[in-house]
């Protein structure tokens, strides 16, 4: 039964490959088909993929897989899009929108002059620390003497102070310049 493989009908093609299988000589020690039989299989593969090159589901499935990537690569460049707008916005901006690291670690940004004279104080203190303690592990021994703190007037204070009055001048040291730069 002769078959045309590029405009025949699906069950007809069906019957005809479903003979060629039957033909199939298996019984020889080398399995294979007679010469007009390959010649007709070898056609058959070309033209069942030319028809199913032309055949428009595949085109339209071809067409919808690319729109599929069409539409991930706008996402994706409407995404690197709204990156980018943020980037310049704080570029132009610097100062009226620092970022989060920036706000506490002025990269870009110079400094005002108030955080200026605070790192001025900040380092006469961690100075003058060091240095003290230094002197002190080399044998020096520095004293303050105020005259009105004697004895007595600390012993009478220190129920006050129980963990020691540093600890509270310390911290009110801090909370004073912390309102103070805050203020600023």
């Amino acid at each position: 039964m002769a078959v045309n493989y590029d405009s025949d009908t699906t069950e007809n093609i069906k019957l005809r490959l479903k003979d060629l299988k039957n033909s199939f000589d298996t019984v020889t020690t080398s399995p294979r088909y007679n010469n007009a039989e390959t010649g007709e299989v070898k056609d058959a593969l070309v033209a069942l993929q030319t028809r199913l090159d032309t055949n428009p589901a595949t085109e339209l499935h071809e067409a919808d897989d690319s729109f599929i990537l069409i539409q991930k690569s706008i996402l994706e460049a409407q995404e690197d899009l709204k990156i980018a707008e943020e980037r310049v916005k704080t570029m132009r901006n610097v100062d009226k929108n620092p970022s989060y690291y920036e706000s506490w670690f002025p990269i870009n940004r110079p400094l005002r002059s108030s955080s200026i004279i605070v790192c001025f104080i900040f380092g006469i203190f961690f100075f003058s620390l060091s240095f003290f303690s230094f002197m002190k592990y080399l044998g020096f021994s520095f004293t303050v003497n105020i005259s009105w703190l004697t004895s007595d007037v600390i012993q009478t204070y220190r129920k006050f102070f129980v963990y020691g009055g540093g600890f509270i001048v310390i911290g009110l040291i801090i909370l004073t310049i912390i309102g103070w730069v805050r203020k600023s």
